[in-house]
């Protein structure tokens, strides 16, 4: 006769199981993705701020400026990029009414709103951040009331504070339309 074990066919699935059960990956986690947001990353003066990122339209390094006589401190000038006229303006003038220093890290950011473009010198790039959306507070250490009229809130990184300005709301802003000295 045959030395053949009788094993219970329930017993052999059950023992299969286990095995597969003991070798097999874990089923994946449910993870909680964070919404996001982006902004560039400038400094005016000693003043580190944010813009949404949807308000850069591009950034330009040197641009050949035209001088336009009779206007404010603040307004550098007209420049033809790729054939638009694109008006160029001191930031830090306008915000502060104190005068920008160009240097070989200064910047111009393009911001389009309502069909108008403008070029905004600013000091530095600092770079493209991103922040979880609910991190956002409406609180900010802006103690210029002038920049502060056009800073929205702020985001916390690494123990920075990152205040949020509105370009569109600069371009809105009365003043900015009104260069005339």
């Amino acid at each position: 006769m045959s030395n053949q074990v009788n094993i219970n066919p329930i017993e052999l699935l059950l023992e299969l199981e286990l095995r597969a059960k003991s070798q097999a990956a874990p089923l994946p986690q449910k993870i909680d993705i964070k919404k996001t947001w982006q902004g560039l990353g400038f400094r005016i003066g000693s003043v580190s701020l944010i813009t949404p990122l949807e308000q850069v339209s591009e950034i330009l390094t040197e641009v050949q400026l035209t001088e336009i006589p009779g206007v404010k401190d603040w307004v550098k000038g007209i420049a033809n990029v790729r054939g638009n006229l694109l008006p160029i303006i001191d930031l830090a003038g306008l915000l502060t009414g104190n005068t920008g220093i160009l240097s070989s890290r200064s910047r111009i950011i393009v911001s389009q709103h309502m069909g108008m473009s403008a070029g905004m010198v600013v000091d530095e790039i600092l770079g493209l951040r991103s922040f979880f959306v609910e991190d956002f507070s409406t609180k900010h250490a802006i103690d210029n009331e002038q920049i502060a009229q056009f800073v929205s809130g702020s985001y916390q990184q690494h123990g920075q504070q990152w205040p949020v300005i509105d370009f569109q709301g600069i371009i809105e802003y009365p003043a900015f339309k009104q260069v005339a000295a």
